[in-house]
């Protein structure tokens, strides 16, 4: 399992939105509380799909939505101070957020990973 999973799993354990932003803090990844109580409301969502997720999941993303990624193209994103090459493999619009599904050659020195990444942590090559 790579490190962006073993996080990912480790976020979904927080049972509270303050749990989760600790949990971050304690990891060094900078988020605000507001940025914590959207992820932690997206890990626990439960029910149906609204409309608006449905027709991304069905059509990818909405068509009047402008990108500045097409898949395959290779970006740079900077973690924790240090700056990793991937290559876009999917666009996706998490609640009116674009970002893309990038997979990373070596991640962190773990190899392979593949995980969302959001567009305006995103750099061109």
């Amino acid at each position: 399992m790579n490190v962006a999973n073993e996080l990912l799993e480790k976020a979904r354990t927080a049972k509270t939105a303050e749990e989760l932003l600790e949990m971050a803090k304690a990891e060094g990844i900078q988020i605000t509380l507001e940025e914590a109580e959207k992820y932690f409301s997206e890990m626990h969502k439960t029910g149906e799909l609204s409309d608006d997720e449905l027709d991304n999941v069905a059509g990818g993303c909405g068509e009047n939505e402008k990108y500045k990624f097409n898949v395959y193209d290779e970006v740079k994103y900077t973690y924790q101070g240090k700056t990793y090459k991937g290559v876009v493999f999917s666009r996706a619009n998490m609640n009116g957020v674009l970002g893309y599904y990038v997979r990373f050659d070596d991640f962190m020195g773990e190899g392979p990973s593949f995980f969302y990444v959001k567009e305006s942590d995103l750099l061109s090559v």
